[in-house]
C-alpha cells in the first residue's frame, strides 16, 4: 500500500506532518506502507488558506 501526503508550496508544516506520519506508521507496525510526498495543484481561481 502507498499513501501520498499532498501539500501546497510554501506550507511550513508538511515536513513535520511527514515525520509524524512515518512515526505513526512505525508505531502501529506498518512499515510496509510507503509514503510519497507531492505538491497539490490549485484549481483556477483557487485560494490557499493559512497553514
Amino acid at each position: 500500500m502507498e499513501l501520498e501526503l499532498v501539500y501546497f508550496d510554501g506550507c511550513p508544516n508538511w515536513q513535520t506532518a511527514r515525520e509524524r506520519l512515518d512515526e505513526a506508521l512505525a508505531a502501529v507496525g506498518r512499515r510496509d506502507i510507503s509514503v510519497a510526498s507531492g505538491h497539490a495543484n490549485l484549481p483556477v481561481g483557487g485560494q490557499l488558506l493559512p497553514c
